[in-house]
């Protein structure tokens, strides 16, 4: 594993909670706010490189945003 995988593991620990706290508060479904929250967590790992040194979980929280109103 790199060193921004490393970082990301950290990121993932961190932000996963509130992100899916902020899913289940938009859809009330336990289930599905943790699969919103791992889908916004995988596409930010494919945009680390660019985020990882701004608002990265800003970024992970508007992903779980668009995908909760795309869906």
């Amino acid at each position: 594993m790199g060193r921004g995988d490393d970082e990301f593991v950290e990121f993932a620990r961190a932000a996963s909670g509130r992100l899916v706290h902020a899913a289940f508060l938009m859809t009330g479904n336990h289930h599905q706010a943790e699969d919103a929250a791992q889908t916004a967590l995988v596409r930010t790992y494919a945009a680390w490189s660019r985020v990882r040194h701004d608002d990265a979980y800003g970024y992970a929280r508007t992903v779980l945003v668009n995908h909760l109103v795309d869906g």
